[in-house]
């Protein structure tokens, strides 16, 4: 299966954290970062995106809205993605699932489940907005292999 992990866009300030919104610095940005995510998609070749998963904050849903908008995709909040949650909440989504799938989340879980995955800290975090997408047979630590990334846009 082909995961792309997605840090939530620009967001700006609000009275509780999770109600934080986008920045119209952050849906331009998001904007442009997809548009380089289709192209990459195409250019090598890779399968087509077919679910988009979010935390259920609302700058990852929006987030989650543009991608699912310029892929054709509607997106799912769900709470294994959200700031509290744990690398061993990813194991969820390896039952039965296949495709090419994009975790929309929040540091330090973006780049926490990158570095599990490919059992390296050589990629750097995922800056508001970027994204890496790796092949990967199942949840465990070394299992993926990184295919590309934007880690900032």
């Amino acid at each position: 299966m082909l995961v792309t992990v997605w840090r939530h866009g620009e967001a700006g300030t609000a009275p509780r954290d999770r109600d934080r919104a986008l920045t119209p610095k952050g849906v331009d940005a998001l904007g442009r970062a997809v548009l380089r995510f289709q192209d990459t998609i195409g250019a090598k070749n890779l399968p087509g995106v077919t679910n988009v998963m979010t935390s259920p904050w609302l700058r990852t849903r929006q987030t989650g809205d543009i991608l699912g908008a310029a892929l054709a995709v509607n997106p799912r909040a769900v709470d294994w993605l959200s700031p509290s949650a744990s690398i061993d909440d990813a194991g969820l989504l390896f039952e039965g699932s296949e495709g090419h799938w994009i975790l929309v989340s929040h540091q330090p879980l973006v780049s926490e489940l990158l570095w599990y995955w490919l059992d390296s800290r050589a990629l750097p975090p995922l800056a508001p907005g970027g994204w890496a997408s790796i092949s990967i047979a199942d949840h465990g630590q070394g299992l993926g292999a990184l295919i590309a990334s934007e880690v900032s846009i």
